[in-house]
């Protein structure tokens, strides 16, 4: 899998959606049902990722962080799957 970078920022706007598109693309490569972002769950998507982007990848303490927050983005991801955006 690709890194995706947090700096710099690509875009003033859209690097949350952005990131939803890539967070999609790679569940429906897994064949997994696509995130959708709404107004309901969008706090709950840019909290870690806002609190990632900070996080600098290079030092040892994000050996420590960064694997708790992508648990809890795993668990955000399954609790928001709709298998209604599959095919069938």
């Amino acid at each position: 899998m690709a890194g995706i970078r947090s700096e710099p920022q690509l875009f003033i706007e859209g690097n949350h959606r952005t990131g939803a598109l890539v967070v999609s693309y790679l569940l429906m490569q897994d064949r997994q049902p696509p995130f959708g972002l709404s107004p309901k769950n969008a706090q709950e998507f840019f909290d870690p990722s806002s609190l990632i982007q900070t996080i600098d990848k290079r030092k040892f303490l994000a050996n420590f962080r960064l694997p708790h927050l992508k648990k809890q983005f795993a668990r955000f991801l399954k609790r928001e799957a709709d298998d209604a955006h599959l095919a069938r």
